[in-house]
Formats: C-alpha cells, sequence, structure tokens
C-alpha cells in the first residue's frame, strides 16, 4: 500500500510524507482492511483535506495528520448528501425487504414512476398489523377493495386523501378508492394538518358506498432503533458510514461537542445581515470552531439577484472557521436554477465560485440534502411549508403533523421529480431533521428525533440554533441589533 500512498500524496497532490507518517497510513489502512479501491478514495479526500486546512503545507508530518483523521473535520467524518445520491430502495412486502428498483439517473422519468411513486410512499407504513401498548390488542388493517358488501361492519383502513372530484374526499390505496363521509368526526377536529396527498389511518363503517369515519389519525411512526435494527445491512441514508466502530466515533462526538449552527434565510445581498454574519463569526472565532454552518436560502432579497461577493472575504476573515468548519448551502425557491420541483438541485457554480474559493471545506448542496457527522444522521429542508400545508388543509388546521414525508402534497402544489421521490422520504427517523420555514423558531423532541426550524434570519430577529451533537439537544441564540 506504501506504492499506492506515495502515488496519490506525492504524485497527485504534490506533498512529501515524512517515514512516520506513511507508515502511519500503511498501519491504518491494514487495520480497517480496506481494498484497494477503497483505500485509493479514503487517501484521496484525506490528501485533499489536507491540502486545504494546511494551505497548501507540502510536509505532510505526522502530528497534524492524526489531528485531521480524528478531528470533527477528518473527511469519514462529516459528509453532505445531495438529493440525486442518495440510494434508491423501494420496499418489496413479498419479500420483506428493501430492493434496487431501477436506475434513477434521469430527471424525466418514465410514468410508470409516478404509479410508483405513491405505491412505495404507501409501502413505508408496510406492516399489515401494528399492535398498540396501551390497549394490549392487535388493529387489523383492511383495504378498500375488501369492504364490498360489508355494510355497516367497522374497518380500519390504510391510504391517502384524494380529492377526485371537487368537493369530495376520497381514501385511496393500492388496490381502489372510496369516498370518506367525514361529518361524523367528533366537534374537536383530529390532531394534526390533513392534507391532500397524506397518508392517513380511518376508522369508520361503509354505508350507502360511502366509508363513514368516526375517527381519524396518522400511522404511528416506526422508531429509528426498529428500523435500524430489521434492516441492519442497508444503508437508506446515503453515503458510506465511517470505517470508525460506533464506540470510536461517539467519543470523538463527545470530544468535538462544538456544535453545528443552523441559519434560514440568509440574505447575502442584505447590509444588515452582513453585519450581523459578522458578530456571528466574530463570536465563534474566539473558542473552537463550529463543526458546521448550514445555511438556507434565500440568499438574495430579491429573487435571482447574486448576492455582493463580500461572504468570502468576511468568512476568510477568521482563519480558524474558514479552514476548519465545514460550509453547507442549501439552496432556497428564489436561488438559482432549478425547475420549480423537488429536489431542487445546487446553486451553480458561476455564483459560488468566488466563495468556493475562501472555505477550506465547502458543499452547496440540494434541497433537500443530507448530512451524516459521526454517529448522527442529519436531513436538511428549505421549504415555507407550514403556510403551504395550513393552505391546502382538508379539516380545519390543528397543532402538528406526523408525516413520513418531507413534502405531502399533491402534484399540482408542489411537483417532486418522480425518480427522486424516495430522496424526499423520512424513514427511517433521522437523528435531527431541520426544517427551515419562515414561520417562528421551534426545537422539538419526537420519536428520539431532534427537530429544529431556526426561523428567517435576515427578516427575523438574526436569531439561530447551534445543535450540540453529543448532547442531542440545540439551543436557541440571537444577534442583538
Amino acid at each position: 500500500m506504501q506504492t499506492l500512498i506515495y502515488k496519490i500524496f506525492t504524485r497527485k497532490f504534490s506533498l512529501s510524507l515524512q517515514a512516520d507518517a506513511l507508515l502511519y497510513l500503511s498501519d491504518v489502512i491494514a487495520q480497517k482492511g480496506m481494498d484497494h479501491a477503497s483505500a485509493q478514495a479514503w487517501l484521496e479526500l484525506l490528501a485533499d483535506t489536507w491540502t486545504k486546512r494546511e494551505e497548501g503545507k507540502p510536509l505532510v508530518e505526522l502530528g497534524p495528520l492524526k489531528a485531521l483523521r480524528t478531528g470533527p473535520w477528518a473527511p469519514d467524518l462529516f459528509s453532505v448528501i445531495n438529493a440525486f445520491d442518495v440510494p434508491s430502495w423501494w420496499f418489496d412486502p413479498g419479500q420483506k425487504k428493501f430492493t434496487k428498483p431501477f436506475d434513477s439517473s434521469e430527471m424525466l422519468a418514465p410514468a410508470e414512476a409516478k404509479a410508483a411513486l405513491f405505491r412505495q410512499r404507501n409501502e413505508n407504513f408496510m406492516p399489515v398489523s401494528f399492535s398498540n401498548s396501551e390497549k394490549d390488542r392487535l388493529y387489523q388493517l383492511s383495504t378498500v377493495d375488501s369492504l364490498q358488501g360489508r355494510e355497516g361492519e367497522h374497518f380500519l383502513l390504510l391510504g391517502m386523501l384524494a380529492q377526485m372530484e371537487e368537493g369530495r374526499v376520497f381514501l385511496e390505496d393500492k388496490d381502489g378508492s372510496i369516498e370518506l363521509d367525514l361529518a361524523r368526526l367528533p366537534s374537536q377536529s383530529p390532531s394534526g394538518l390533513y392534507t391532500e396527498g397524506c397518508f392517513v389511518l380511518a376508522d369508520g363503517y361503509v354505508k350507502d358506498n360511502v366509508f363513514v369515519v368516526e375517527q381519524l389519525g396518522f400511522p404511528p411512526p416506526e422508531p429509528r432503533t426498529t428500523t435500524l435494527q430489521a434492516f441492519p445491512n442497508t444503508n437508506l441514508f446515503g453515503a458510506e458510514p465511517s470505517v470508525r466502530t460506533p464506540a470510536q466515533l461517539k467519543a470523538i462526538e463527545a470530544e468535538h461537542d462544538s456544535g453545528i449552527v443552523i441559519l434560514s434565510d440568509v440574505w447575502l445581498d442584505h447590509a444588515p445581515t452582513m453585519e450581523a454574519l459578522h458578530a456571528l463569526f466574530e463570536g465563534f472565532s474566539q473558542d473552537v470552531p463550529p463543526i458546521a454552518f448550514i445555511l438556507t436560502g434565500d440568499f438574495c432579497s430579491k429573487p435571482f439577484v447574486p448576492g455582493s461577493g463580500e461572504t468570502g472575504p468576511l468568512i476568510a476573515g477568521f482563519p480558524n472557521i474558514a479552514r476548519q468548519s465545514h460550509f453547507v448551502f442549501v439552496p432556497g425557491a428564489n436561488d438559482p436554477w432549478g425547475q420549480g420541483a423537488l429536489p431542487k438541485p445546487p446553486i451553480p457554480e458561476f455564483f459560488t465560485k468566488r466563495l468556493a474559493s475562501k472555505l477550506a471545506k465547502v458543499t452547496f448542496a440540494t434541497n433537500p440534502c443530507r448530512i451524516r457527522f459521526c454517529t448522527q444522521e442529519i436531513i436538511v429542508f428549505r421549504e415555507d411549508l407550514l403556510k403551504r400545508i395550513r393552505r391546502n388543509s382538508i379539516l380545519p388546521p390543528a397543532e402538528d403533523a406526523e408525516i413520513g414525508h418531507l413534502c405531502p402534497l399533491p402534484q399540482r402544489i408542489r411537483p417532486v421529480y418522480w425518480a427522486y421521490d424516495h430522496a424526499m422520504r423520512v424513514y427511517p427517523i433521522p437523528d435531527v431533521l431541520v426544517l427551515a420555514d419562515k414561520f417562528d423558531s421551534y426545537s422539538i423532541n419526537y420519536e428520539d428525533c431532534h427537530c429544529v426550524n431556526p426561523g428567517p434570519f435576515s427578516s427575523g430577529d438574526f436569531a439561530f440554533f447551534v445543535y450540540y451533537p453529543a448532547s442531542g439537544k440545540s439551543q436557541y441564540s440571537q444577534i442583538p441589533h
């Protein structure tokens, strides 16, 4: 392996390795049992990170190399997964396992993918029956086609809400559809936000070919630990997991818990915003730099108008942050370019080249995107979702929504590329879910998932959140103005 190390570090990246550093890399590759391809990819990432973080220092010494490999900026500890790189897995109820359907590399998929899109959303709630620990009994799910000729009997249905005719609500599953009568629901609306396109559980009976709903709710969420235990060898999240053990990753999290800073609606063409960012970076530069800064759009106060170009020099004024922290930029609806459908591609290089040249570790990601840091799996989505859901609610809006999809709205309201709908699914439940919205800031825990909305930075009170992976908690902060 020493020949491969020499080839990558010396020939490709023009770096010189001290003898003990060369021996150290050889030992790491042998201990981890890497094959030639894995070792090459790892070494290239490590050499590229050295070049950026050490500002082109040509001599690779053992001490800084170890720090680079074990610190929070190590290349196998922090990775960003674009939506178009999320692996496409379909659940096969017959085999009860996930399978690869087809190559989803084409943005415009065939018509069959649209039907498959909704079938696979349905399969996310696959257990034919599920237990309720409170009542200690089993609930059996029925299909729409099983209701024929059985008027008066009670059934529990799982399906998608749809309006096939104006003003009439239907429940649709993979076997058929039936009109719903929601007039018998309790006077107090069911908890949640019910929109066309979301999946629900409906309890009731059939009368005159209409399903009279007496209770309505969302399917119970499957705990993350349950999913991982059921499919231990299926990488549903994306990106290659670290070669380190979970215990090692937990130790790194605890040792380098300097936080992940999360901001939304950061207008880079807005003078007060730039002043607030200067204060933000100045504050964080007084201590160990944060692990990462996650900034979501819109990045300009007017649609498709690039920023002033001052952001790169601003961050470069704080060298430790510019070299050590990872920056992730997630576009908003008014950032260039995209076709108005989700997932939204990254901001083109034409707009980002100057900024990227000032930062050692920067990713211009898709919307949504995923981030893996040590043991943490993070999903980031920028969308004014609450406003859209409330506007398209079938029932009067209540307090919350329980969804297994980032955007459970009809295609005519919020289009999603058919071949990439899997990138919008929240399965398994992540450790952190960032739902960046113009709605008020909040942070809550739901089924061991920490949900955060930082709220608008530029048009609000310059508020943001700092998430600490080791504790799984976040802190609300604000720049005085």
